[in-house]
């Protein structure tokens, strides 16, 4: 594929990101004082405040443009959530929103966003984007990959997992969450008194072995699943 310019570029990562937010039940509102305040869970508050950055119009979408009808939950099994909601700009169609895992996500997507249109996605694309998953894991960066697809009228009375499948990959989002400074130091002290420190955590496999080499966790090199 050509490279995007920037119209389409900025087209496609709005969408990123506007999707993102709708499958999350955070909240971005202004105080009295002019400042913002989130609340609810920090990592889908990211997907907001970036919206809010990149189009400033994006905190009416989730008002007036799109109406909820329908949530299917994030569990640590799924790895994943979507909402149903109603499209007022496009003749009252519903659409589906996923965000969750990307290797997860990717699993259940038939096409890819390519600017303001999609395309079939093929076995070197997935390549691709699971290569670019890897880079992003790889800098210790967590990973949300968002999905979509406008449903049929016959699956309009149903709200249930059947309907995450033939999706369109929009893109990933890679955060970063940096441990806190006294972390390092405290993991340090326990591993010399001669406890064993175990990381547990959803995060992709090489964003937790990043972090925990950089923690001092485990060695350079050294699989993190040792930990």
């Amino acid at each position: 594929n050509k490279p995007l310019g920037p119209g389409a570029l900025l087209d496609e990562q709005t969408l990123l990101l506007s999707y993102g937010s709708l499958a999350g039940n955070s909240t971005l509102n202004a105080t009295p004082d002019g400042k913002w305040k989130i609340h609810g869970d920090p990592t889908e508050a990211a997907f907001l405040v970036a919206e809010r950055k990149l189009a400033q119009s994006a905190p009416t979408l989730r008002g007036q443009r799109y109406k909820r009808i329908g949530e299917i939950p994030f569990s640590s099994e799924r790895k994943m959530m979507s909402t149903l909601e109603v499209d007022h700009a496009q003749g009252e169609q519903i659409i589906l929103v996923s965000k969750g895992a990307p290797d997860v996500l990717l699993d259940k997507c038939t096409h890819v966003q390519f600017g303001g249109s999609t395309q079939l996605l093929d076995a070197s694309q997935r390549v691709q984007i699971l290569e670019r998953i890897n880079t992003l894991s790889d800098a210790a960066l967590r990973t949300l990959a968002v999905a979509y697809r406008y449903t049929s009228p016959t699956e309009r009375k149903t709200c249930s997992a059947e309907l995450e499948h033939d999706l369109v990959y929009v893109g990933t989002v890679g955060m970063m969450d940096p441990p806190r400074e006294e972390a390092a130091a405290a993991i340090a002290q326990a591993q010399a008194a001669g406890i064993r420190v175990v990381m547990i955590t959803g995060d992709h496999p090489r964003t937790a072995a990043r972090i925990a080499s950089d923690m001092g966790i485990t060695k350079t090199g050294e699989s993190a699943d040792r930990a």
